[in-house]
């Protein structure tokens, strides 16, 4: 009987042996040589992967042999390139992977003048752009194959990474929203797109959607979340915030100009009852717009976020009012502009220096919110740019030119305020 055992034990450790190395041959290893440090390689849709070391060197366990996986080879400068491997070739026990990174071509010409510099595309249309961070993504178009694509490039308009936008999304906009976030604004839908994850993954959202619930948001706090709410054709707006954790709002500042819509009908009734049909003065549709774009326009408030301080600004009124984030006033003071007509009213923020802008004329304006004085900058002749971003002290235009050949092209002009 203690035989019987005895061996009983023995077939047991062997068999558990056998096993243990079974279990210990079912995995693979990925090895080879790239050429190049610091390449980033992750298996598609997983957070598992390494990187080359300084001799472009690597090696990757891959435990799973009943699965087909995609190995995704990534480094800034470089072309991203993806290698499938199917369960067949994930029997053996090492599989080599070896090849050269090729260098990523951008079609990106810089152009220095003085202190300017230009950003062109040769074969790409710039649509439309935004910073990030200190990254420029461009949205571009590649006329000759109806297809489209993000280009990154620094501050200094070297490009280091390109994101295929696939066929079926066709953006027109991208947009840096309250979060931080790069959305791609499409004609029924919106796409958020992760700048820095790979492979890039686009997430969309019914546009009418994505509006009603982001499209009031100017930012966000560790603790709140802050809006704008318009009303009566703009003539209303009211500032507010969203406390994250109960979701309880709290109304902050409302700027009220609804008198504006009586004495814009006021100017109306008076330029109707002295219209004559045969002179050749504006009609009734172009004056109309005119001064409710110049005289009587909606609301010109703003509530802005910079170095942990709340600035409000009632442009119509012409004060700023600074509070901190507990919403005690810090103190205020009155905007000294030199002369209103031509003032386009509207504000655009520095977010890297925490600095204040705005437009007057063909001129841009640098505004100092505690004393209210303003400086200027730059000129500028608004027929010639189609978005304007500010960024660590610099101003970036979307601009188009013609040639004398008919064709058009578009760059990204750079400058230093």
């Amino acid at each position: 009987m203690k035989h019987r055992f005895f061996y009983f034990i023995l077939l047991l450790v062997a068999c558990l042996a056998g096993s243990l190395k079974a279990t210990a041959q079912q995995k693979t290893i990925v090895y080879g040589s790239l050429g190049t440090p610091n390449v980033n390689i992750s298996i598609s849709n997983t957070p598992y992967g390494t990187s080359t070391d300084a001799k472009g060197q690597y090696a990757l366990t891959l435990r799973d042999r009943t699965k087909a996986i995609q190995l995704y080879y990534s480094c800034i400068g470089y072309q991203d390139t993806i290698v499938s491997l199917a369960p067949k070739q994930l029997q053996c026990d090492s599989v080599n992977i070896s090849f050269r990174m090729r260098k990523q071509d951008y079609d990106l010409n810089e152009v220095t003048v003085t202190a300017k510099q230009k950003l062109y595309g040769s074969k790409y249309y710039f649509m439309d752009f935004e910073v990030f961070d200190r990254t420029i993504c461009i949205l571009a178009a590649c006329p000759n194959k109806n297809l489209r694509c993000l280009i990154m490039a620094d501050e200094d308009f070297h490009g280091f990474d390109t994101i295929p936008i696939p066929a079926h999304i066709t953006p027109e906009l991208v947009k840096r929203d309250c979060m931080g976030n790069c959305q791609l604004i499409a004609n029924d839908s919106v796409y958020e797109i992760d700048l820095t994850a790979k492979p890039h993954r686009f997430v969309a959202v019914e546009r009418y959607h994505y509006f009603r619930t982001m499209g009031d948001c100017l930012f966000a706090t560790k603790e709140h979340v802050y809006f704008k709410e318009k009303g009566i054709q703009g003539y209303l707006a009211s500032f507010y915030r969203v406390d994250r954790k109960t979701k309880r709002p709290q109304q902050l500042f409302m700027s009220d100009m609804t008198d504006n819509i009586n004495r814009y009908w006021d100017e109306m009734t008076f330029f109707l009852s002295h219209w004559d049909p045969t002179s050749h003065g504006a009609p009734p549709g172009v004056w109309s717009r005119h001064i409710k774009q110049h005289w009587f326009r909606p609301s010109d408030a703003e509530l802005l976020l910079a170095d942990d301080k709340l600035y409000y600004f009632d442009q119509s009124l012409g004060y700023i009012q600074r509070y901190d984030l507990d919403i005690h006033k810090i103190d205020s003071c009155t905007i000294q502009y030199p002369f209103m007509e031509g003032w386009k009213h509207t504000l655009y923020q520095d977010p890297a220096q925490n600095r204040f802008y705005t437009i007057i004329k063909d001129q841009m304006f640098e505004i100092d919110p505690l004393s209210g004085s303003i400086a200027s900058k730059t000129k500028l002749n608004p027929s010639l740019y189609s978005k304007i971003s500010i960024h660590s002290g610099q101003l970036f235009l979307l601009k188009k030119a013609h040639y004398s050949s008919g064709g058009t092209t578009t760059f990204i002009e750079r400058r230093k305020l």
